[in-house]
């Protein structure tokens, strides 16, 4: 009997575990081959509710003005978190990326005011690698322009994958990094999207394997798996946020460099809507 009713207390307490709200946030490095010799191109933190099937995406402009706490909360972009923590690491590369990627958890912790529970880095190579494996995704295009050779028509459905899906991610030069940023959202949902079709089902083993030998993560898979009903529910359509200013660009120059300003309301916004506490 006392083991039946602890076996049913450790089940309750792991489904209000599952339960339980937490961010994740996936860092895209502007690097193609040595990820800890890097700056984060890419930050986008994801807010998953299982139990009320919701997740929520931000975005937060590489250029951000905020304090990076591992280097003695110093006023700088918010993508630099990651180089200074990879350099001020001894070790193997992998020692420097895990080094790099709990930098950068650190100042959006302090940016967001919130706790970041899993964090997965990135690179170039994943990009197409990964896009590879699904056969594609599928995107429409936000703008029309060329990247890389890889041209892009706006309102047009593509299934990118390789080098294509990279340059569709990459290009900011033709509207702006706000533009840019849509468009990684609406790749990183598309992948989610294709990995819960029958065909992207199969190819999960393949593309777990290839995650755990090529990029870097600290990821419970239990939570991965608390996702999936999120995503079913939204079909990817998730709630997106981004740090907007009032300035025609949210620019500021301190001493010949730009950096990027949120307006304070917007970041308020950002703040509760990202808020976990534990």
């Amino acid at each position: 009997m006392k083991k039946s009713k602890t076996l049913k207390i450790v089940l309750l307490l792991i489904l209000l575990w599952l339960c339980k709200p937490f961010n994740l946030v996936l860092l895209g490095t502007d690097n193609w081959n040595k990820k800890s010799e890097a700056r984060t191109d890419s930050i986008v933190v994801l807010k998953v509710t299982p139990l009320l099937g919701q997740i929520k995406m931000l975005s937060i402009p590489r250029d951000t003005y905020t304090e990076i706490p591992c280097e003695d909360n110093k006023m700088d972009k918010i993508n630099h978190a990651y180089h200074y923590g990879a350099i001020g690491k001894e070790g193997s590369e992998k020692d420097k990326i895990n080094a790099g990627r709990k930098c950068s958890v650190k100042a959006i912790e302090k940016l967001l005011n919130t706790k970041i529970n899993y964090s997965f880095v990135y690179g170039f190579m994943d990009v197409i690698n990964i896009t590879n494996i699904l056969g594609g995704v599928e995107v429409v295009a936000n703008n029309t322009f060329t990247q890389d050779g890889q041209s892009f028509k706006k309102g047009e459905t593509y299934n990118i994958k390789g080098d294509q899906a990279l340059a569709y991610v990459r290009n900011r030069h033709s509207d702006s990094a706000f533009k840019r940023d849509e468009r990684q959202r609406a790749v990183l949902a598309a992948i989610e999207r294709k990995m819960l079709t029958p065909k992207g089902i199969a190819k999960l083993p393949e593309i777990l394997l290839y995650a755990k030998e090529n990029t870097s993560m600290n990821i419970n898979p239990l939570r991965g798996f608390s996702m999936i009903l999120p995503i079913i529910i939204t079909g990817s359509n998730f709630d997106t946020y981004e740090l907007v200013s009032d300035e025609w660009d949210g620019g500021k120059n301190i001493k010949g460099i730009y950096y990027y300003v949120p307006d304070p309301e917007k970041l308020d916004i950002a703040k509760k809507a990202f808020k976990v506490y534990f």
